[in-house]
C-alpha cells in the first residue's frame, strides 16, 4: 500500500496513507497502522485492509459491534430483535420497573427472568402483590391464563443503534471498493463527503437513502454497477442491503436522492464486477462502464494512466493505455469498428490529491 501511494505521491517514501481519513503515517511507526476487518470478524468476516489506528479504533468500539450484531441476527431464520444474545437491563411489569433479562426461548415464547437483587424493595413488593392474585380453577384452558399482566420491554439495542448499523454498511461498502481499486478509488475528491460521513457518528452528512434493502440476500459481499431512478450508481452489497456511491462523472449524485429512504425508488442492478487483485494497488487508473466515467482518481487528468473498461455484458475487463495522437489515428484507420467514445464532463479538481 505504501508503494502504491508513492505512485500517486512520488515525494512520499515509506509512508502509509489511511484510505478513510487520508492522513499519512510513517511505516516505522508500526503502532499507528492496524489491520481492519471490512465485515466484523465476530460474524465471520475474512476480508481485511489496513487503516490508521485512530480510524480503526473509532469504528470498532461501537459501530462494528452493532453492525456485526445486526448481521448475526439477520442470518437467522424467523427471528426478531428480541433474539439478540442475552438482553440484560430493565423492563416493566404492570408499570413496575424491575431488573432482569429477557429474550425468546427455543419454543418461540418470550421469557422474562427477574433479578431480585437488581429490583428495588418497592418493585419486589409490587411483584409479590401481583403473584398473590387468585388464579381461576377451570377445565377451560382460556381460564388458566391467570391474572392480567402487562409487560413493557425496552427498545432492543440493535434497533436503538440502527444509525451505527447503517454507518457500518457505509464503511464496509467504501472499503470493498477500496479493496478492489486501492487509491484509484480513495483519491477521488468527490468522495470527501463519504469519508466525512464515515468519520461522523451521526447520519448528518449524507441523506439516509444512500443505503437500502434489496429483496434477495447475498452471502458474499460484492460490488457492481446499477441505476437508481434511472441514474447510474456504484453499488456495494452486503447481506440484504446495498450502499450507493456516486460515479466520477456525477459528483453531486447524493443531492438527487430521496432524503430519508429508498423505499419506492426504482433500483436496477446491471451486474457485479470482480476487478481482480492486480488492479487494486497497481497505480492510478480510471474505470469506464457503459461509456460512463465511473471511477477517476484526480491524477488521471494528467492523461498518463490506463482506463479499465468494464464490458456491458459478461466478459473480461479491457485495459486501454494512453497513446499519442498519431498512434490513435493509425489505430482508427486499422480498426474503424473498434473504438470507445467517451464524453468526460467532470471538472478538473483543484485539490492537492495526486499530481
Amino acid at each position: 500500500m505504501a508503494q502504491s501511494a508513492a505512485l500517486f505521491y512520488p515525494e512520499r517514501v515509506d509512508q502509509f496513507l489511511c484510505p478513510t481519513c487520508l492522513k499519512w503515517s510513517a511505516l516505522m511507526d508500526e503502532r499507528s497502522i492496524t489491520e481492519a476487518h471490512i465485515i466484523p470478524n465476530a460474524v465471520g468476516g475474512r476480508l481485511v485492509t489496513l487503516l490508521c489506528r485512530t480510524c480503526n479504533s473509532g469504528f470498532g468500539t461501537r459501530r462494528d459491534r452493532w453492525f456485526g450484531e445486526y448481521i448475526r441476527l439477520f442470518r437467522q431464520d424467523d427471528v426478531t430483535p428480541l433474539h439478540i444474545k442475552e438482553q440484560r437491563g430493565h423492563f416493566h411489569i404492570n408499570g413496575v420497573r424491575v431488573g432482569g433479562t429477557f429474550g425468546v426461548s427455543d419454543k418461540g415464547t418470550i421469557e422474562l427472568l427477574v433479578h431480585e437483587w437488581r429490583t428495588s424493595p418497592e418493585g419486589r413488593a409490587a411483584l409479590a402483590k401481583i403473584a398473590r392474585r387468585p388464579r381461576v380453577l377451570s377445565q377451560d384452558p382460556a381460564d388458566l391464563i391467570g391474572p392480567s399482566v402487562t409487560v413493557t420491554l425496552p427498545m432492543p439495542p440493535v434497533v436503538e443503534h440502527k444509525d451505527l448499523v447503517t454507518l457500518g454498511f457505509l464503511t464496509a461498502g467504501y472499503l470493498l471498493w477500496f479493496r478492489a481499486l486501492g487509491y484509484s478509488w480513495a483519491l477521488q475528491k468527490h468522495l470527501d463527503v463519504v469519508r466525512e460521513q464515515i468519520r461522523t457518528e451521526t447520519l448528518t452528512v449524507l441523506p439516509r437513502s444512500f443505503s437500502g434493502a434489496v429483496p434477495q440476500r447475498s452471502a458474499v459481499p460484492w460490488i457492481g454497477f446499477g441505476t437508481i431512478n434511472g441514474a447510474m450508481a456504484l453499488f456495494a452489497g452486503i447481506e440484504e442491503r446495498v450502499v450507493l456511491f456516486p460515479p466520477a462523472d456525477r459528483p453531486h449524485f447524493y443531492q438527487d436522492l430521496p432524503t430519508d429512504t429508498l423505499e419506492g425508488a426504482k433500483m436496477e442492478l446491471f451486474g457485479r464486477v470482480d476487478f481482480g487483485e492486480h488492479h487494486a494497488f497497481a497505480g492510478p487508473r480510471a474505470v469506464v462502464y457503459h461509456k460512463r466515467l465511473a471511477v477517476c482518481p484526480d491524477v488521471f487528468f494528467k492523461g498518463r494512466y490506463p482506463l479499465v473498461v468494464v464490458p456491458d455484458s459478461d466478459g473480461p475487463l479491457q485495459v486501454l493505455h494512453p497513446v499519442s495522437h498519431a498512434e490513435a489515428e493509425r489505430l482508427k484507420k486499422e480498426h474503424p469498428d473498434r473504438g470507445l467514445s467517451l464524453a468526460i464532463n467532470t471538472p478538473i479538481p483543484d485539490s492537492d490529491t495526486g499530481r
